[in-house]
């Protein structure tokens, strides 16, 4: 799923699907994150290991962050288009796209009942 398709699914969204999606979206990520086990990948050097861990952390901190606003129907929040954004360049610096858009694409057939649609 590309930036833009994930910005026009997520922004057409009702608040409680996007809480719901984010809430999913941090569950899948942590499938993502297990790809830097030893066990999972023992020729990743530990450098490697440490940027991805990273990566999944910073994600997870700004989806967090997004699902407690949108619960507490807080203000403080990101515009929707802003949040899409912050993750795919996040996801791009730790060069995790590819696990990162899995894991949108897993979040959003859930939520949609297995047909995503951008």
């Amino acid at each position: 799923m590309t930036s833009d398709e994930f910005k026009s699914l997520y922004a057409r969204s009702p608040v409680q699907d996007q809480a719901e999606f984010l809430a999913r979206l941090a569950n899948n990520l942590t499938v993502c994150g297990r790809d830097a086990y030893p066990l999972a990948s023992p020729a990743m050097s530990a450098d490697r290991r440490v940027q991805k861990f990273q990566g999944v952390n910073e994600l997870q901190h700004v989806i967090a962050g997004q699902v407690t606003a949108l619960l507490s129907q807080s203000s403080e929040r990101y515009p929707d288009d802003v949040l899409c954004d912050a993750l795919y360049e996040t996801a791009a610096i730790y060069e995790i796209v590819k696990g990162f858009e899995w894991a949108v694409e897993q979040s959003a057939r859930a939520l949609s009942g297995a047909s995503v649609q951008p």
